[in-house]
Formats: C-alpha cells, sequence, structure tokens
C-alpha cells in the first residue's frame, strides 16, 4: 500500500512540473521573424532577441530597401519573397528568393528572375505561382514567363511565355481552381490596341489553353499593379488591437491605452522614425511590431523602420528597416515548426545596443563633422586632409565602393562620419546611403571590416575610457558597449547558427 502511495505522489510531482514546464513555456515571448538588412536572410527569434537563429544569409542579399511576395508556405516549410529596392516615386525589383527552414537556397535560377507576381497555392500544397521575366526589353518586346512550380519537388509544374510588345501590358491576378485541376488568368499584352484580351489556362498536367475574351470579361478580373503601400491611414498613428482592448494613438510620443482598465502606456519612439506608425499586435495581444516611416521625397512615408515592444513599454527592441509589414516582417506564423529549425543562439544574431538617449531630432548630419571616405584600387581611403590628401585610415572593404567613378564627389570622395577607439583598436564609420554603421579593427593603419550595427551615425563617438560607442540617429543617440561589440565580432567569426 505504502508503495502506491509513493507511485501517486511521484505522478502528481511529474504531472505538476509538467504544469509548471508548460507556463513557463507560454509566458516566453512570442516568435517574430524579420528581413535583416545588415546581415542578409531572415531572422527568427523571440520578440526578446533570445534563441535567435539567421535563415538564407546568402541567398537572400543584405542591403534590399524592401520584401515582397508571399512569405511562408501552407506548410511553414518554406520562405519565398521577391526583393525591392525603392525609389522616391517607384520600385525595381530585385531578384525572387526561396529557402527552406534550414536556410537552404531552393530553385537556384530564380535570383535571376525579375518578378512581377508571386503567391502559395490557396490550396493546402507547397506550389508557387510566380510572373516574371529573366529577359530585358528588346526591339520584339519582352518574354514573360507564367509559372507553377512545385517547391519541394524543386520542379516547375506548368510553365507558359508569352512575348509581350513594348506597348503596355497587364495581367489580372491568378484564381486557382483546384476540382478542375487549373489556374487562371488573364492577360491584355497590348492594352492600347484592340482585341488584345486573353484567357489562359494551365493545367497541372502541364498544358496551356489560351482563348480570346472580351475586353469587358477581362476587366471584371483585371488587378492594378500595387508596387507602393498606401500610406493614408498611418499619418495619425491610430492602432487597434484585434480584440479592441487596446487603443494606440500619437507618435511623440505613442501611447497605448487598456480600454477595459482606463490605464494607459507610453510606448518607446523609435529612434529613426520621423513621419508614420504602424501596428501589428502579436496573438496574445501582449507584444506589439512597431513600423515607423521615415519621411520619403515628396512626402508620405518611406520604407518602414522596424521595432518591436510590449503592452507595458518596457521592452523595446530596433530591428532594421524595410518595406511595410510582411514579409518583411511579421509574428512567426503557426504552421512553421520551430523545433525543425537550426538551434538558435541565447542572444539577437543582431547587436542590440544597451541604451537609446532622446534628444533633439536631426535630420541628417552636420557638414563641418564629416570627413571624405575615397576609392582607391580596392581600398577604401579615409581622407582626414584635404590639403595633403593623405590617408589616415586604409580600408579593406567587402563590398564594392559605394559610388562609380562618374559621380560628381569621385574625385574628393564620399562623404562620412567616423570614431577611432584606440583602447581596442576599433574604428566605427557611416557613409549614409542608408547604410548602417561599420565596425572595423585596426592594425597599422590598415582596416578589416567584421561587423555591422543596427544604427544610422550622423555623428560617431567612442567615450574617453573606450568602453562605449554612441552614434547619432534622427531622434537621439544609441548606446552600445563595446564588449558587447568585441563579443558580436567573435561569434561572427565563430558562428553557431545555419
Amino acid at each position: 500500500m505504502q508503495r502506491w502511495k509513493w507511485l501517486i505522489l511521484v505522478s502528481l510531482i511529474c504531472i505538476s512540473s509538467i504544469s509548471i514546464v508548460q507556463a513557463q513555456t507560454e509566458d516566453e515571448p512570442p516568435y517574430l521573424y524579420y528581413y535583416s538588412r545588415m546581415l542578409g536572410g531572415i531572422i527568427i527569434e523571440r520578440a526578446d532577441g533570445t534563441d535567435s537563429r539567421l535563415l538564407g544569409a546568402d541567398v537572400i542579399p543584405p542591403g534590399i530597401d524592401g520584401l515582397s511576395g508571399p512569405g511562408w508556405s501552407p506548410s511553414g516549410r518554406y520562405f519565398a519573397a521577391q526583393g525591392f529596392n525603392y525609389g522616391d516615386y517607384n520600385a525595381s525589383s530585385y531578384g525572387a528568393y526561396v529557402i527552406d527552414t534550414q536556410g537552404n537556397k531552393l530553385i537556384d535560377w530564380l535570383d535571376r528572375l525579375s518578378v512581377r507576381q508571386m503567391q502559395w497555392s490557396p490550396i493546402g500544397e507547397d506550389w508557387l505561382f510566380i510572373i516574371g521575366s529573366t529577359a530585358a526589353y528588346t526591339d520584339s518586346g519582352q518574354s514573360i514567363s507564367f509559372l507553377l512550380l512545385d517547391a519541394a519537388a524543386e520542379t516547375v509544374l506548368v510553365g507558359y511565355v508569352e512575348n509581350f510588345a513594348l506597348w503596355p501590358y497587364e495581367w489580372s491576378g491568378v484564381m486557382w481552381e483546384p476540382e478542375q485541376e487549373q489556374v487562371r488568368f488573364y492577360i491584355a499584352p497590348e492594352i492600347y490596341s484592340d482585341d488584345q484580351f486573353f484567357q489562359v489556362i494551365m493545367r497541372f498536367d502541364g498544358t496551356v489553353l489560351k482563348e480570346p475574351v472580351t475586353e469587358e470579361e477581362y476587366q471584371t478580373h483585371y488587378l492594378p499593379p500595387n508596387l507602393q503601400y498606401d500610406d493614408s491611414d498611418l499619418y495619425d498613428a491610430h492602432g487597434v488591437s484585434p480584440s479592441g482592448r487596446y487603443e494606440a494613438s500619437g507618435k511623440y510620443p505613442t501611447r497605448l491605452h487598456d480600454l477595459n482598465t482606463g490605464r494607459s502606456v507610453e510606448l518607446p519612439t523609435h529612434s529613426q522614425g520621423t513621419i508614420c506608425r504602424g501596428y501589428e499586435w502579436s496573438a496574445d495581444e501582449g507584444y506589439i511590431i512597431t513600423l515607423d516611416g521615415t519621411l520619403r521625397a515628396g512626402g508620405g512615408c518611406g520604407w518602414a523602420v522596424l521595432g518591436v515592444t510590449d503592452k507595458t513599454g518596457e521592452l523595446w527592441r530596433e530591428l532594421g528597416n524595410c518595406t511595410w509589414g510582411p514579409p518583411c516582417i511579421g509574428w512567426l506564423p503557426s504552421q512553421v515548426d520551430v523545433s525543425g529549425l537550426p538551434s538558435g543562439q541565447p542572444e539577437s544574431v543582431q547587436l542590440d545596443p544597451i541604451t537609446y538617449e532622446p534628444g533633439e531630432i536631426v535630420l541628417g548630419w552636420d557638414d563641418t563633422q564629416t570627413i571624405r571616405l575615397r576609392c582607391e584600387g580596392e581600398w577604401f581611403n579615409i581622407i582626414v586632409d584635404q590639403a595633403s590628401d593623405e590617408p589616415l585610415f586604409r580600408l579593406q572593404p567587402d563590398e564594392p565602393c559605394p559610388y562609380g567613378a562618374n559621380d560628381s564627389f569621385a574625385d574628393v570622395g564620399l562623404q562620412m562620419t567616423f570614431a577611432y577607439n584606440p583602447h581596442h583598436e576599433l574604428l566605427a564609420t557611416y557613409f549614409g546611403q542608408e547604410r548602417p554603421v561599420s565596425i572595423w579593427t585596426i592594425q597599422d593603419g590598415i582596416g578589416t571590416h567584421l561587423l555591422r550595427l543596427n544604427t544610422y551615425g550622423y555623428e560617431l563617438e567612442f567615450t574617453e575610457d573606450g568602453e562605449y560607442l554612441r552614434a547619432r540617429n534622427v531622434n537621439g543617440w544609441k548606446v552600445y558597449a563595446v564588449a558587447d561589440i568585441l563579443a558580436a565580432i567573435d561569434r561572427q567569426l565563430k558562428p553557431v547558427t545555419g
């Protein structure tokens, strides 16, 4: 009898332990994902930066202004996106990318494709519909490919090529018809010509049917292209959580109101945000992705600067720049199996500052505090004394020169700011063009590039003791611990993630 009592007691202890573990798991911050303009690839981590890993850094390159496209596949096993570089008034495609949850590149030739449209199958399979071109315009027009790909098999289920004339052309959204085992869409190769409207049916068995339709039928299915986002609802920085319990209002500052309790808290201000703000709440409404808009030439919201906070306003992390919302950033969908991802590390693979010091709004740097960066062959030369033209430091870059030989400033060099830390022989540089601050190690006046920081540097300064780096952003200063910078460099030299 005593033995049974012990067994019951042990069982109760085990059940209690399981309940405690489950409660701890439920209390942990949710997972989010975001594109890293610093590092490339997709970062998946908890909202507080823990359990962090970087996927596909050698597939999705750094420095793209934004991502568009379908994001995560129905099964959660694949991530697909197209890159965009944004001008003041338009956007240009920058290749397409598909990776699996280990960060492996799929469908190798997609990054050479100028993509116009991407969509995952809504009928359950990891099938990807793509409209794009690998060829530039010629005298006879342009060849546009319509493809249905099986991501798991990395094969084309059915494809179709249309040779469009140089006149404007358009197409409708694709309609999935699984009962007929086909997809259907409409095209207009020359919208300024009469009787140039067609219905195209691509069947899963590989056959294609193209037949003419009336303009009226075409217009009922036509969807205008939308490479730009609608920023009309972002100016007032107003947002309501899905349940309606929380309401956010204002930009500087933003206040989050709990309509159930009547309490309100002030949410952090992004160091680089200037004009717009949007929000994406986690499923439990405990955390918020904040999207702040930088000012775009001609007015309106430029691409977003990404952040994450909690409903108390205590947690605050800045994650970089990208386009608004998915697939640049979002809460990790439930179909993505976190246990199937590569192992994460305790701290974010993107280095966070230790503190943020708000200050006056500064929209650029002071010309009197900048020097010049000049490209000479395989070197970047930092020029301080324009009269002597002698470089203070010579840098070994890991990317091409940031300007061309024919640029108007090529003779004198590119405007930049820098700070040198003699205690640790570190150099911090910022030469604009929406690039992050770079960290170099210096030996005998030669710099080797080792790290990028998620910050701008209108002014850069190391503290006198050499233990902190301060970087001026639009709304204040980010402060980094040099010990954290050195540790991050060491992690990059000895990576632990896939």
